[in-house]
Protein backbone atom coordinates (compact mmCIF):
# COMPACT_ATOMS: atom_id res chain seq x y z
CA UNK A 1 0.00 0.00 0.00
CA UNK A 2 1.11 3.38 -0.90
CA UNK A 3 1.27 6.21 2.65
CA UNK A 4 0.31 8.82 0.99
CA UNK A 5 -1.22 12.52 1.75
CA UNK A 6 -3.14 13.51 -1.30
CA UNK A 7 -0.45 13.36 -4.10
CA UNK A 8 2.36 12.86 -1.49
CA UNK A 9 3.46 9.34 -0.85
CA UNK A 10 6.02 8.52 1.47
CA UNK A 11 9.08 7.28 -0.20
CA UNK A 12 11.93 4.61 1.56
CA UNK A 13 14.92 6.19 2.71
CA UNK A 14 16.92 3.34 1.90
CA UNK A 15 15.85 2.47 -1.75
CA UNK A 16 12.97 5.06 -2.93
CA UNK A 17 10.10 2.44 -3.17
CA UNK A 18 6.51 3.64 -2.21
CA UNK A 19 5.12 0.79 -1.49
CA UNK A 20 4.43 -0.24 2.27
CA UNK A 21 3.41 -3.06 4.00
CA UNK A 22 2.50 -3.56 7.79
CA UNK A 23 4.58 -5.89 10.06
CA UNK A 24 1.78 -6.62 11.26
CA UNK A 25 -2.11 -7.49 10.55
CA UNK A 26 -4.44 -5.80 12.22
CA UNK A 27 -5.72 -2.28 13.12
CA UNK A 28 -3.58 0.53 12.23
CA UNK A 29 -2.11 3.48 14.09
CA UNK A 30 0.55 6.00 14.13
CA UNK A 31 3.23 4.06 16.55
CA UNK A 32 3.24 0.91 14.00
CA UNK A 33 5.93 -0.56 11.58
CA UNK A 34 5.94 -0.59 8.31
CA UNK A 35 8.20 -2.28 5.71
CA UNK A 36 9.30 -1.14 2.09
CA UNK A 37 7.79 -4.11 0.16
CA UNK A 38 11.32 -3.71 -2.29
CA UNK A 39 14.40 -3.56 0.28
CA UNK A 40 12.14 -4.39 3.75
CA UNK A 41 13.74 -1.53 5.61
CA UNK A 42 11.30 -0.65 8.21
CA UNK A 43 9.72 2.13 9.44
CA UNK A 44 7.28 3.71 11.95
CA UNK A 45 4.05 5.05 10.17
CA UNK A 46 4.17 8.44 12.34
CA UNK A 47 8.36 8.78 10.29
CA UNK A 48 6.52 7.92 7.24
CA UNK A 49 4.13 11.01 7.89
CA UNK A 50 6.56 13.34 9.07
CA UNK A 51 8.22 13.02 5.72
CA UNK A 52 5.37 13.30 4.17
CA UNK A 53 4.63 16.58 5.93
CA UNK A 54 8.33 17.65 5.60
CA UNK A 55 7.73 17.03 1.39
CA UNK A 56 4.85 19.25 1.93
CA UNK A 57 6.78 21.87 3.26
CA UNK A 58 9.38 22.10 0.60
CA UNK A 59 6.91 22.05 -2.13
CA UNK A 60 5.33 25.23 -0.33
CA UNK A 61 8.19 26.89 0.32
CA UNK A 62 9.51 26.58 -3.31
CA UNK A 63 6.07 27.54 -4.41
CA UNK A 64 6.23 31.10 -2.40
CA UNK A 65 9.76 31.45 -3.12
CA UNK A 66 9.23 31.38 -7.25
CA UNK A 67 5.72 33.54 -6.73
CA UNK A 68 7.97 35.88 -4.28
CA UNK A 69 10.17 36.44 -7.12
CA UNK A 70 7.32 36.71 -9.79
CA UNK A 71 6.25 39.67 -7.87
CA UNK A 72 9.93 41.53 -6.99
CA UNK A 73 10.12 41.56 -10.86
CA UNK A 74 6.60 42.94 -11.54
CA UNK A 75 6.90 46.36 -9.41
CA UNK A 76 3.90 48.55 -9.75
CA UNK A 77 4.62 51.66 -12.12
CA UNK A 78 3.45 54.03 -9.51
CA UNK A 79 5.49 55.11 -7.23
CA UNK A 80 5.04 54.79 -3.56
Amino acid sequence: MQIRVREVSAKCRLCGGVEFAPVRKGAIGLADWFYCVECLTQRVLAGLMVQIGEEVMKQTNDFIAVHKAIADEVKSPFPH
